[in-house]
């Protein structure tokens, strides 16, 4: 009786989880990110178990896939962390609030977010309540780089007008 691809890829992915594990601990340093990698290209694999070539060696294929899943789950963190204000801890924001700050009189600021063009207000207003980029551009039916370009225009006036009080 001849094996499967799925199950020739499930009795792989059990003859080698140790060396799959150690090759996911030199991409990631750490055992927990490791473990997880593995389990997420455990998953992959089977999934795409049509794509395995028998001919292949299995550990290698493995191998190749969880290094390139690992650099593509890498290269997304990078662009995560470059691509605005939404990922950033409000601790960490240079706009966050102190102690020291809490004499602000914020009507002053709600009227300089009032006074913004419309389209600007209104997605501003949106970020500071937690909508993501692409929660509002579904919500007004427009693509998610007006809604940065509308975001960062009413900042840049904001922070402006900020500056010349």
């Amino acid at each position: 009786m001849e094996k499967s691809r799925k199950q020739i890829i499930e009795d792989g992915l059990l003859k080698y989880h140790s060396q799959l594990l150690s090759y996911a601990m030199s991409l990631t340093h750490n055992l927990s990110d490791a473990q997880d990698l593995l389990q997420d290209i455990s998953l992959h694999i089977l999934e795409k178990a049509d794509k395995y070539n028998e001919k292949g060696l299995f550990c290698a294929w493995a191998k190749r896939t969880m290094r390139n899943q690992f650099l593509n789950g890498e290269r997304n963190n990078k662009l995560r962390q470059t691509t605005g204000y939404d990922s950033i801890p409000i601790s960490e924001t240079p706009y966050s609030i102190s102690e020291a700050d809490s004499n602000i009189d914020y009507s002053i600021i709600q009227n300089m977010i009032s006074s913004l063009p419309p389209k600007q207000a209104t997605k501003f207003i949106r970020i500071t309540e937690g909508y993501s980029y692409g929660e509002i551009a579904n919500e007004e039916s427009t693509s998610i780089s007006n809604v940065k370009c509308h975001i960062h225009a009413a900042r840049l006036t904001l922070k402006r007008r900020i500056g010349a009080i």
